[in-house]
Protein backbone atom coordinates (compact mmCIF):
# COMPACT_ATOMS: atom_id res chain seq x y z
CA UNK A 1 0.00 0.00 0.00
CA UNK A 2 2.72 2.51 0.74
CA UNK A 3 3.55 2.15 -2.79
CA UNK A 4 0.42 2.94 -4.06
CA UNK A 5 0.62 5.38 -1.57
CA UNK A 6 3.66 7.04 -3.48
CA UNK A 7 2.78 6.96 -6.58
CA UNK A 8 -0.61 8.65 -5.90
CA UNK A 9 1.09 11.47 -4.47
CA UNK A 10 3.76 11.77 -7.46
CA UNK A 11 0.29 11.77 -9.66
CA UNK A 12 -1.13 14.79 -7.56
CA UNK A 13 2.47 16.49 -7.36
CA UNK A 14 3.09 16.77 -11.11
CA UNK A 15 -0.49 17.68 -11.17
CA UNK A 16 -0.18 20.79 -8.94
CA UNK A 17 3.11 21.92 -10.53
CA UNK A 18 1.70 22.17 -13.82
CA UNK A 19 -1.41 23.72 -12.68
CA UNK A 20 -3.95 20.79 -12.84
CA UNK A 21 -5.37 20.44 -9.91
CA UNK A 22 -9.43 20.92 -9.01
CA UNK A 23 -9.01 24.34 -7.89
CA UNK A 24 -7.05 25.09 -11.04
CA UNK A 25 -4.91 27.88 -9.57
CA UNK A 26 -0.94 27.42 -9.24
CA UNK A 27 -0.79 29.72 -6.34
CA UNK A 28 -2.29 27.68 -4.20
CA UNK A 29 -0.23 25.06 -4.56
CA UNK A 30 2.59 26.14 -2.72
CA UNK A 31 0.48 25.62 0.49
CA UNK A 32 -1.18 22.44 -0.39
CA UNK A 33 -0.96 20.14 1.83
CA UNK A 34 0.18 17.13 -0.30
CA UNK A 35 3.16 19.69 -1.24
CA UNK A 36 4.16 20.39 2.34
CA UNK A 37 3.75 16.49 3.33
CA UNK A 38 6.30 15.66 0.21
CA UNK A 39 8.58 18.59 1.18
CA UNK A 40 8.54 17.37 4.65
CA UNK A 41 9.74 13.89 3.19
CA UNK A 42 6.99 12.25 4.19
CA UNK A 43 5.72 9.62 1.62
CA UNK A 44 2.47 8.83 2.85
CA UNK A 45 -0.90 11.10 3.05
CA UNK A 46 -1.19 12.09 6.92
CA UNK A 47 -4.36 11.53 8.65
CA UNK A 48 -4.25 15.40 9.28
CA UNK A 49 -4.46 16.11 5.47
CA UNK A 50 -7.99 17.28 3.93
CA UNK A 51 -10.57 14.01 3.20
CA UNK A 52 -11.48 15.63 -0.04
CA UNK A 53 -7.27 15.35 -0.73
CA UNK A 54 -7.42 11.73 -0.16
CA UNK A 55 -10.51 11.24 -2.51
CA UNK A 56 -9.39 13.46 -5.32
CA UNK A 57 -5.72 11.29 -5.06
CA UNK A 58 -7.65 7.89 -4.59
CA UNK A 59 -9.95 9.13 -7.69
CA UNK A 60 -7.00 9.85 -9.65
CA UNK A 61 -5.08 6.17 -8.95
CA UNK A 62 -8.34 5.03 -9.87
CA UNK A 63 -8.59 6.48 -13.31
CA UNK A 64 -4.89 5.71 -14.18
CA UNK A 65 -4.86 2.21 -12.82
CA UNK A 66 -8.03 1.83 -15.03
CA UNK A 67 -6.09 3.08 -17.96
CA UNK A 68 -3.24 0.92 -17.59
CA UNK A 69 -5.54 -2.28 -17.45
CA UNK A 70 -7.37 -0.94 -21.04
CA UNK A 71 -3.91 -0.96 -22.75
CA UNK A 72 -2.49 -3.89 -20.72
CA UNK A 73 -5.99 -6.05 -22.07
CA UNK A 74 -5.37 -4.62 -25.51
CA UNK A 75 -1.71 -6.02 -25.56
CA UNK A 76 -3.12 -9.09 -24.55
CA UNK A 77 -5.65 -9.58 -27.07
CA UNK A 78 -3.05 -8.79 -29.58
CA UNK A 79 -0.76 -11.66 -28.15
CA UNK A 80 -3.82 -14.10 -28.13
CA UNK A 81 -4.43 -13.17 -31.77
CA UNK A 82 -1.00 -14.05 -32.61
CA UNK A 83 -1.39 -17.61 -30.74
CA UNK A 84 -5.13 -18.51 -32.38
CA UNK A 85 -5.93 -15.88 -35.72
CA UNK A 86 -9.25 -16.09 -36.46
CA UNK A 87 -11.00 -17.56 -39.40
CA UNK A 88 -11.42 -14.42 -40.55
CA UNK A 89 -7.76 -13.84 -41.06
CA UNK A 90 -7.71 -16.51 -43.74
CA UNK A 91 -4.60 -17.78 -42.56
CA UNK A 92 -6.05 -20.38 -40.24
CA UNK A 93 -9.05 -22.55 -40.86
CA UNK A 94 -12.06 -22.89 -38.05
CA UNK A 95 -10.93 -26.02 -35.86
CA UNK A 96 -13.00 -29.65 -35.61
CA UNK A 97 -12.10 -31.57 -38.13
CA UNK A 98 -12.19 -31.74 -41.99
CA UNK A 99 -13.88 -33.66 -44.43
CA UNK A 100 -12.61 -35.52 -47.13
CA UNK A 101 -15.19 -37.33 -50.19
CA UNK A 102 -14.56 -41.06 -50.26
CA UNK A 103 -13.26 -40.50 -53.93
CA UNK A 104 -10.82 -38.32 -52.57
CA UNK A 105 -9.96 -40.99 -49.84
CA UNK A 106 -9.48 -43.82 -52.56
CA UNK A 107 -7.08 -41.76 -54.81
CA UNK A 108 -5.10 -41.28 -51.87
CA UNK A 109 -5.09 -45.01 -51.15
CA UNK A 110 -4.30 -45.59 -54.44
CA UNK A 111 -1.32 -43.95 -54.55
CA UNK A 112 -0.36 -44.98 -51.28
CA UNK A 113 -0.26 -48.99 -52.71
CA UNK A 114 1.30 -47.51 -55.67
CA UNK A 115 4.19 -45.88 -53.48
CA UNK A 116 4.49 -49.23 -51.56
CA UNK A 117 4.23 -51.36 -54.88
CA UNK A 118 7.40 -49.43 -55.93
CA UNK A 119 9.34 -49.73 -52.33
CA UNK A 120 8.96 -53.26 -52.44
CA UNK A 121 9.64 -53.73 -55.98
CA UNK A 122 13.21 -51.68 -55.45
CA UNK A 123 13.71 -53.85 -52.49
CA UNK A 124 13.57 -57.29 -54.64
CA UNK A 125 10.68 -58.48 -52.58
CA UNK A 126 7.79 -59.98 -54.97
CA UNK A 127 4.49 -58.32 -54.34
CA UNK A 128 2.52 -61.32 -53.88
CA UNK A 129 4.96 -63.28 -52.21
CA UNK A 130 4.05 -66.48 -50.27
CA UNK A 131 4.23 -65.99 -46.63
CA UNK A 132 6.69 -67.78 -44.75
CA UNK A 133 6.18 -71.36 -43.32
CA UNK A 134 5.50 -70.81 -39.76
CA UNK A 135 8.78 -72.15 -37.60
CA UNK A 136 7.92 -75.00 -34.80
CA UNK A 137 9.47 -75.39 -32.08
CA UNK A 138 11.13 -79.17 -31.39
CA UNK A 139 10.50 -81.30 -28.38
CA UNK A 140 14.41 -81.22 -27.39
CA UNK A 141 14.13 -76.93 -27.51
CA UNK A 142 11.18 -76.75 -25.99
CA UNK A 143 12.22 -78.99 -22.67
CA UNK A 144 15.53 -76.83 -23.06
CA UNK A 145 13.43 -73.54 -21.95
CA UNK A 146 11.56 -75.65 -19.63
CA UNK A 147 14.45 -76.76 -17.77
CA UNK A 148 16.22 -73.37 -17.67
CA UNK A 149 12.89 -71.58 -16.22
CA UNK A 150 12.78 -74.33 -13.46
CA UNK A 151 16.32 -73.77 -12.69
CA UNK A 152 15.91 -69.48 -12.76
CA UNK A 153 12.41 -69.40 -10.51
CA UNK A 154 14.37 -72.08 -8.27
CA UNK A 155 16.96 -69.62 -7.87
CA UNK A 156 14.36 -67.03 -6.88
CA UNK A 157 12.77 -68.85 -4.62
CA UNK A 158 16.03 -69.91 -2.91
CA UNK A 159 16.70 -66.40 -2.40
CA UNK A 160 13.35 -65.37 -1.24
CA UNK A 161 13.69 -67.64 1.85
CA UNK A 162 17.18 -66.64 2.45
CA UNK A 163 15.68 -63.04 2.69
CA UNK A 164 13.05 -64.24 4.77
CA UNK A 165 14.75 -66.13 7.59
CA UNK A 166 17.54 -63.11 7.68
CA UNK A 167 14.76 -60.79 8.45
CA UNK A 168 13.10 -62.58 11.27
CA UNK A 169 15.79 -65.37 12.44
CA UNK A 170 16.65 -68.73 12.43
CA UNK A 171 13.54 -70.85 12.56
CA UNK A 172 14.43 -72.18 15.98
CA UNK A 173 15.38 -68.37 17.23
CA UNK A 174 10.82 -68.13 16.33
CA UNK A 175 8.79 -68.30 19.38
Amino acid sequence: MRDLGALVQWDQLNRLRNGDSASGSRADSAEHPLLQAIASGSTMVTPSMPSKLNTEILTAAITGFEEQKKRLDAHIAELRQMLTPSAKDGAARSPGRRRMSAAARARIAAAQRKRWAASRKQAGVPSSSVPRKKRKLSAAGRKAIIEATKRRWAVLRKAQARNIVESFGAPDQIS
